[in-house]
């Protein structure tokens, strides 16, 4: 896990790691900078519980590095992602151990996640079968192809290992270039059930840098064509470390609201059918945060007159 700025949630997600029953495990986590107390609050968990590797850097490089620096460290046959704020409900671990030692042949397991925004409102629910992650994995079209979860898998080192893990090129999208390497290694088994709670977060890189993930995951795709091809990737790669450090130095100072405001009217969208009072708010948020969208001011309009 790494975490950025994180002291007030974090607790809350180490103690859902740490309470996991039935399973021998090691929670690496990078503090990726943080400028608040994030690194008080490891070194507190830390002294009282041997599990726990905490490690502080200095600069805030983001996830795919810091993802690259805590496998390298890890010990495990196994190595799970976890995200500061999220949950790995009861059973997590020892569920997705059991998946990969009676399946040899697998290379990674998921199980089903709930997405929830920062108040803890349900959005939405996502689950795999396995012949869905076999149709979503073998997609050529950056619209059509799914990968799990990133923070609901749990995959084996040496596969890791095997295929170069992570590519710190891909700022966004490290997860689906991982997978479409580790595929080769071995199959991926999803588990339907619902075993990891992530929050939404409008500021998060999955709200905020759609269109970078979108562009970052077509790369990954055609790097798949050239290793079918028997072709170079270099180019590409050289491609996605432009857009990855161009988006990751807009990103670091958030200069534009208006991605903030669309994931913002996101979450309102998907409150909308369950918790109108809580979608209008998020809305008027999403207005705020960019007013030269009429969107969002129509989607309220819409809440009261009973077609939005």
């Amino acid at each position: 896990m790494s975490v950025y700025n994180g002291a007030e949630s974090l607790p809350r997600t180490l103690e859902s790691v740490l309470t996991q029953d039935d399973v021998d495990l090691e929670l690496i986590v990078i503090d990726d900078g943080s400028t608040d107390g994030t690194g008080d609050v490891l070194e507190g968990y830390g002294s009282s519980d041997r599990r726990i590797v905490p490690v502080r850097e200095k600069d805030n490089l983001g996830l795919t590095r810091r993802l690259i620096s805590g496998c390298r460290k890890a010990r495990g046959r196994y190595i799970a992602r976890q995200d500061c704020g999220d949950i790995s409900l009861p059973g997590r671990f020892s569920m997705q151990e059991r998946m990969l030692d009676l399946n040899p042949d697998a290379a990674f397991v998921s199980c089903g996640t709930r997405f929830v925004e920062p108040g803890g409102g349900l959005l939405y629910e996502v689950a795999q079968t396995p012949e869905e992650s076999r149709r979503g994995l073998s997609a050529s079209n950056v619209n059509e192809i799914r990968g799990p979860i990133h923070v609901s898998t749990m995959f084996r080192k040496d596969a890791y290992d095997a295929v170069g893990g992570y590519r710190e090129e891909f700022y966004a999208a490290q997860d689906l270039d991982l997978w479409l390497r580790m595929k080769d290694r071995g199959d991926h088994l999803p588990n339907p059930d619902i075993y990891y709670e992530a929050v939404w977060h409008p500021q998060s890189i999955s709200g905020y840098g759609k269109e970078l993930q979108q562009a970052l995951a077509g790369l990954a795709i055609d790097c798949e064509m050239k290793r079918r091809q028997g072709e170079n990737e270099t180019e590409l790669l050289n491609q996605a470390k432009t857009l990855s450090e161009g988006f990751r130095h807009g990103f670091a100072n958030r200069s534009d609201p208006s991605g903030e405001s669309a994931s913002l009217y996101f979450i309102a969208s998907q409150l909308r059918h369950s918790n109108l009072a809580l979608a209008r708010r998020y809305f008027w948020r999403a207005f705020r945060k960019y007013p030269y969208s009429p969107r969002p001011l129509i989607a309220i309009i819409g809440t009261y007159r009973g077609f939005a």
